[in-house]
């Protein structure tokens, strides 16, 4: 009696319910730092459903900034790796109209790591993430289509119809897979996190070549448009 209490997690909760006319509500008393006080706050604050990506990111670097914490200790705090963490925190780096576009829902979290990988040209970043939501690609064909232009994975014209192309990435490839002319590979999809590094059934690699000969198809029809 007569003791205050702080709110560390769970207000829009108590709100909600002194709004419903309820007199009592289960709670667990916690005596903390304020330090900790903020931990249990911001990761609160992460976890919400409705949280968008950006936003997400910016409570972790806050966490960072203000608490000094170690990447990997954020990371155990919510239960994921160090690397998920970076990947959100990442996303910051972002011109300003890409990370609108990820709070409005007009791009993924994929998506934007996919654009990353264009970081060192931020011109070329913008116009990639227009081609994106203007042909409404997914992460991963976004993420092929950002490796294509930062370093011309697919090969000229004049290699692909001559075989050059396809004879030269076969001798770079050690799992000798080719998709199509040699326009894509099994080793790119792992590269974008898509295979776990277990082998595939032959049901799985022909399924798996009929979509990826999808992607390329629609990536080579992107990359001619707009003469990437």
């Amino acid at each position: 009696k007569g003791r205050k209490y702080e709110i560390i997690a769970g207000e829009r909760r108590y709100k909600a319910a002194i709004k419903a006319g309820l007199k009592e509500i289960p709670a667990l008393i916690r005596k903390v730092s304020n330090g900790d006080a903020r931990i249990i706050s911001l990761i609160e604050n992460i976890q919400r459903e409705d949280l968008n990506d950006i936003d997400r990111a910016s409570a972790l670097r806050e966490i960072k900034v203000n608490l000094g914490l170690p990447w990997t200790a954020i990371g155990k705090k919510l239960g994921v790796t160090k690397q998920r963490v970076l990947d959100l925190v990442g996303l910051l780096d972002l011109p300003e109209e890409i990370k609108e576009d990820i709070r409005s829902k007009k791009l993924t979290e994929k998506h934007g790591r996919a654009l990353r990988k264009l970081k060192d040209n931020k011109d070329e970043m913008l116009r990639v993430s227009r081609i994106v939501k203007e042909n409404k690609l997914s992460g991963d064909e976004t993420l092929i289509l950002a490796q294509k232009v930062k370093k011309n994975r697919f090969g000229s014209r004049d290699e692909i119809e001559s075989g050059a192309f396809t004879e030269s990435k076969k001798r770079q490839n050690p799992t000798g897979e080719v998709i199509e002319n040699g326009r894509l590979f099994l080793a790119d999809l792992e590269q974008i996190g898509n295979l776990d590094g277990r082998e595939l059934l032959k049901e799985e690699r022909a399924q798996l070549a009929k979509t990826l000969n999808s992607i390329v198809l629609k990536i080579k029809n992107i990359i001619e448009r707009f003469n990437l």
